[in-house]
């Protein structure tokens, strides 16, 4: 037995501490940590999208040093919180190597989308990629972006493939905001309107309800 206030031999004493286990963050997006501070915030969802697709184009597929130096930061800071896994949402996959030399655990969701597409075509096109990113140690998967963005077949196709895989583990945006919730029960508002200015609006397409 030990005596009330005694050590065990090779203890430490922490102080007044709560001792947790490692934590998990289901849901990062390191690889738009260099945006800190670049998208102000706005009233309506969709306003403050188009702040950050307006910001970011060009960008979605780069691994540069401007992207990675602010990724391995972000990940530093994740690891002083106490965590030790997360699952990355991505589009480059620019966090993995960054995440393998941190030591670093989780998954990372390689994120496709594409309102327009009528099969899962993109899913073997970006193979490659997630193959070269998976020899960094990394479990590697697949994932929709948002209802809004992703059409239907490729959404399948997309949950095939990751039923199929060594990961079947998904990730998606869903319910982010009203005007999500609007287009998918009506078929109306600012999300139909921002796909039908992009000009990737389906006619063919159909809300839920």
């Amino acid at each position: 037995s030990v005596k009330s206030g005694s050590r065990i031999p090779g203890s430490r004493h922490l102080g007044n501490v709560v001792v947790l286990p490692g934590l998990i963050n289901a849901h990062t997006h390191l690889e738009l940590s260099w945006l800190r501070g670049r998208v102000p915030p706005a009233n309506r969802f969709t306003d403050w999208v188009k702040t950050l697709v307006a910001i970011r184009r060009g960008t979605e597929q780069l691994v540069t040093p401007e992207i990675v130096a602010p990724i391995r930061e972000a990940i530093r800071e994740v690891q002083a919180s106490g965590t030790v896994a997360v699952g990355d949402i991505t589009n480059s996959l620019a966090a993995v190597e960054p995440m393998q030399h941190a030591n670093l655990t989780g998954v990372v969701f390689h994120e496709l989308l594409g309102f327009k597409e009528r099969d899962g075509a993109l899913i073997e096109a970006s193979r490659d990629k997630r193959v070269a990113a998976a020899r960094h140690g990394i479990r590697i998967s697949l994932a929709p972006h948002a209802p809004y963005s992703t059409s239907v077949e490729l959404f399948r196709a997309i949950r095939e493939a990751v039923n199929a895989s060594e990961c079947p583990i998904m990730s998606v945006h869903l319910g982010e905001s009203v005007e999500e919730v609007e287009l998918l029960e009506k078929g109306s508002g600012p999300w139909r309107g921002m796909l039908e200015t992009i000009g990737v609006w389906r006619d063919d397409w159909e809300a839920a309800a």
